[in-house]
């Protein structure tokens, strides 16, 4: 029902015909909630664990444009961290929200109070926690 990479695993679906896919250590699952929860419960104790990723927000009424270069250096400034953008036209105008994500959670909420300054130097004003 789907075509797969060379090497993939076929993995079990319980309540439809669609099969999940495993590749090393990424496992695609149907959409469906319900599907993909039991499709997980034949997964349990095979799943490798590894250090959370620690997510911190700040949004701001900005276009993603007019602050591509801060996040740039922001996430210059701070190794180990990666910044997504999420920009959304809401209220009448752009805006976006900055999501920056690392194993390590002091970084990512040390890089979170720096890109809210440099915002606010740039004249934006950050709203923690996102939009």
């Amino acid at each position: 029902m789907a075509r797969t990479p060379q090497g993939a695993e076929l993995l079990a679906n319980p309540n439809s015909g669609a099969p999940g896919i495993k590749m090393r250590n990424v496992y695609i699952m149907a959409g469906v909630p319900s599907i993909t929860a039991s499709m997980l419960e034949a997964l349990t104790g095979k799943l490798e664990g590894g250090r959370p990723m620690v997510s911190v927000t700040v949004g701001a009424w900005a276009a993603e444009s007019e602050v591509a270069d801060l996040l740039r250096e922001t996430e210059e400034a701070h190794p180990g961290v990666a910044i997504g953008s999420y920009p959304f036209f809401r209220d009448g105008g752009p805006g976006s929200n900055f999501v920056i994500r690392s194993e390590v959670g002091e970084l990512a909420r040390e890089t979170g109070s720096d890109l809210v300054e440099r915002l606010k130097t740039a004249g934006f004003e950050p709203v923690e926690g996102g939009i």
